[in-house]
């Protein structure tokens, strides 16, 4: 079997899987221990010829191969690695999904254990991937633009007259600075990551509406994949929504979501919009030789595939001149994607002050023919960044090395051009 990675597997002294894939498949991986039965004689020696000599031969178990690219796995953890060694990030995940597959390419984390000393460090067994939960900030405001372009309240041209900040109940929330009324496209938007515009369309669309978008994208629920202690995430039901709990939702806060599941919106996204649940299990090989693949999802069509086409060109817009992730960018490709910058919850007074940051990058390239998805978030609790700061250059050599060692074809298409204001 093919490790899923430092931070998904180990087993206990007796060979038990306790974690990972080596749990989840215990009893195709075991195989059954042999027996021999044997007379001896009062000295303890065996007795020769008329003594009873009864063997049962082990049985091996079956190989469970692995959707993993191993190089692309060793990339992503050294990448994670210099991450969590910046000084500011304790914890950070990566997950990198095919976007035509759903299938898991490379999954890692740090910090990281030891399998074979896995009680030294019992707060990193888990897999952060599909176990931890985060609020994902900006990177979930392409649901609720998707929601909008789907639902015909907006086009990727459109202009809206966005002020600084807007009210939501008895708070006001505001841009990343606030500002005079500026007219931004719905491009823009996006491509500036305004928290205003991207309010301003959720309430167009309507909480009831935003919700069914959020749960069609997976956001609520576990994905399926074949590991265990996958978290289902933190997700109310607009019915419980407040005036600003819908306003923060709108613009990924106040929701709890893992990498993977993030990763998963993204590649429906990418997949002209159909989501495919991801998957890390390739296939089980019996011990007497017998293949059998592992079945594939049947795929749901989220949006359409002319919103997902304008969705992959607005995110494109996020990693061109004037978006908030020009270091998300990789010579030779166009690059979709978005940022997040999402407050982190204070552990010691159970609120936002002195909390830190979660930050984040999602994308997939190349823009007009995506093959791969990468997502990537940092936990920094003592670092205001951005994720188009910090989250963005893990995303891009991450994605940079899927994309060269499978042969990807540079793009051939220069990428579009974008208007993101206009002259008031």
């Amino acid at each position: 079997m093919r490790s899923a990675g430092r931070s998904s597997a180990f087993v206990g002294r007796d060979g038990t899987g306790l974690a990972g894939i080596e749990q989840t498949f215990e009893d195709e991986l075991a195989g059954t221990p042999g027996t021999r039965r044997l007379e001896v004689g009062s000295g303890g020696n065996p007795i020769p010829s008329r003594g009873i000599d009864e063997s049962v031969p082990a049985t091996d178990g079956s190989d469970v191969a692995l959707t993993i690219d191993q190089d692309l796995q060793y990339v992503t953890e050294q990448r994670l690695a210099e991450a969590c060694a910046d000084g500011f990030t304790t914890r950070a995940s990566a997950v990198v999904l095919d976007v035509r597959t759903g299938e898991v390419a490379a999954m890692g984390s740090c910090p990281g254990y030891d399998p074979g000393r896995p009680g030294e460090t019992p707060d990193r067994l888990g897999n952060p991937v599909v176990s931890d939960v985060f609020e994902p900030g900006s990177v979930m405001k392409a649901v609720t633009l998707a929601a909008a372009i789907e639902e015909g309240e907006a086009t990727p041209e459109e202009f809206l007259t966005v002020d600084g900040h807007i009210q939501a109940g008895n708070r006001r929330v505001t841009d990343a600075h606030d500002h005079a009324p500026i007219d931004w496209s719905v491009t823009g938007i996006l491509a500036k990551s305004s928290n205003v515009g991207t309010i301003m369309l959720a309430r167009e669309v309507g909480d009831e509406v935003l919700e069914r978008y959020l749960r069609a994208f997976g956001i609520g629920s576990r994905t399926g994949i074949e590991l265990p202690g996958e978290s289902r995430g933190i997700f109310q039901g607009s019915d419980e929504w407040s005036e600003i709990q819908a306003a923060n939702i709108a613009i990924g806060q106040g929701v709890s979501v893992t990498a993977l599941q993030m990763a998963s919106v993204y590649q429906a996204i990418a997949n002209d919009g159909v989501r495919i649940e991801p998957r890390i299990v390739r296939s089980v090989t019996s011990p007497d030789g017998h293949v059998e693949q592992a079945e594939r999802p049947q795929g749901t069509r989220v949006i359409s595939e002319d919103t997902a086409d304008a969705m992959a060109y607005m995110l494109e817009a996020v990693v061109g001149p004037g978006g908030t992730a020009p270091l998300g960018q990789i010579e030779g490709f166009r690059v979709a994607g978005k940022t997040g910058t999402a407050q982190r919850a204070n552990p010691e007074c159970g609120c936002y002050e002195g909390g830190g940051y979660f930050t984040t990058f999602v994308g997939f390239a190349p823009a007009d023919d995506p093959q791969y998805v990468v997502a990537v978030d940092l936990e920094r609790p003592t670092s205001s960044a951005e994720g188009g700061q910090v989250a963005a250059p893990v995303f891009r050599d991450i994605l940079r090395y899927a994309l060269t060692a499978d042969g990807v074809v540079p793009s051939g298409t220069p990428r579009p051009d974008f208007q993101l204001t206009r002259d008031r």
